[in-house]
């Protein structure tokens, strides 16, 4: 195939023309890959670990669920999220025993 814009040859599965960079046809834009894609279940149970210990535990185990379709992206974190929950919340039923 030829670049429209500066009638070079170029690749049939090219995006850009390499000798000018416009836009030359049908081929796929590059994807750029992160490399890993957030488990936002275990983010969101390290985030409600410290405001709500059930929802943080809630979010946590289903972040571990999650991690592993992910290959093990987040699972740290929700593990963590889910040991905090159990943290506070301990702390939580203690304070409530003692004031009472």
């Amino acid at each position: 195939m030829f670049c429209s814009h500066c009638g070079k040859e170029v690749s049939d599965e090219a995006y850009v023309c390499t000798y000018c960079g416009c836009l030359v046809g049908k081929g796929k834009a590059p994807q750029k890959d992160s490399g890993e894609q957030a488990n936002v279940m275990a983010i969101l149970g390290l985030i409600f670990a410290l405001f709500c210990p059930i929802l943080g535990i809630v979010f946590g185990a289903i972040g571990m669920v999650k991690a592993k379709e992910l290959n093990g992206t987040g699972e740290r974190m929700a593990s963590w999220s889910i040991v905090l929950s159990i943290i506070v919340s301990i702390l939580f039923i203690t304070a409530v025993v003692a004031i009472a």
